[in-house]
């Protein structure tokens, strides 16, 4: 507007303590430096009044925008562990705290911003933590034009159901539509499983029963003895241990990344990786004759 004493721009919702930069130019203002009193609105952010301090050069102004307030960042995300766990079958493992997935699965996520607006595009970055060979795999997810309300936003992700399975860093990342960007970096990562309850993974199961005695069973049986005297004895596989997780996850970073997202590769690249006699693997067989 033509305004000498008070600027009104159709900018939106800042908070006190928060802080926008850029310059605009406004005509029709006297030559020096004069104090303005300014309100801002904008599709980003709604209804703000401060004051800042100018300098007039040849009747336009080039302001710094509202000295008052921060840059956009992120206070806190929270992966909602508990929840996304029991969604994916994940739940039964020992460490409560880590965020163990299942490719090809929708799961969510609550990032709180340090300033209230209106709407982001949130992005997931997912990069494998170990490289075997070739490049190292990044995968980035993003989610455009998610609603925000008071400062916090709910939004979620489907993971593809041939995503590389194995350890990954995690960072997710929000950008405003006036390119105001801030990232997150979760610590500890995340871990991506195989899905035998998505159809479109390698290794879906439809038969309930058999995902119950296959995958979820903690305990079974095995025949030992002779083919003529034999007898079951009862087995604690012990799949949901950590110490069996991180044994898996161990062998499985000695595939070859571009390998990791085909079921039958990295089983048979496992395979290979148990053979303590060719490949420094866990199991050592007993060729000897001598059983006992």
């Amino acid at each position: 507007g033509l305004l000498k004493e008070s600027v009104e721009l159709e900018l939106g919702n800042l908070g006190s303590a928060e802080r926008l930069t850029g310059s605009f130019v406004i005509r029709g203002l006297e030559v020096g430096e004069q104090e303005l009193d300014v309100a801002l609105s904008c599709d980003q952010l709604t209804g703000i009044r401060a004051s800042a301090t100018v300098n007039v050069i040849s009747g336009a102004v080039a302001m710094p925008v509202l000295a008052e307030t921060d840059e956009l960042s992120i206070n806190e995300v929270d992966f909602k562990v508990y929840e996304n766990r029991i969604m994916h079958h994940t739940d039964e493992y020992d460490d409560e705290e880590q965020l163990i997935l299942r490719r090809g699965q929708n799961f969510s996520v609550e990032i709180a911003l340090s300033q209230p607006v209106k709407k982001v595009d949130v992005a997931f970055r997912f990069t494998l933590r170990k490289r075997i060979g070739g490049k190292r795999h990044t995968l980035t997810l993003i989610n455009n034009n998610v609603p925000v309300s008071d400062s916090h936003v709910q939004t979620s992700v489907d993971l593809p159901a041939n995503m590389h399975v194995g350890r990954y860093s995690f960072l997710v990342g929000v950008r405003t539509p006036s390119q105001h960007m801030a990232f997150f970096d979760k610590d500890d990562g995340c871990t991506v499983l195989f899905n035998p309850w998505c159809k479109e993974d390698d290794v879906y199961m439809e038969d309930q029963r058999g995902l119950k005695e296959y995958v979820m069973n903690e305990s079974g049986g095995i025949w030992v003895g002779s083919h003529r005297r034999n007898r079951p004895m009862r087995w604690d596989f012990g799949q949901f241990d950590m110490i069996s997780l991180e044994t898996a996850l161990f062998l499985i970073e000695k595939i070859p990344n571009r390998f990791r997202d085909q079921a039958a590769l990295v089983i048979r690249h496992l395979s290979s990786a148990l053979n303590s006699e060719d490949n420094n693997g866990v199991l050592e067989g007993n060729w000897s004759g001598d059983y006992a």
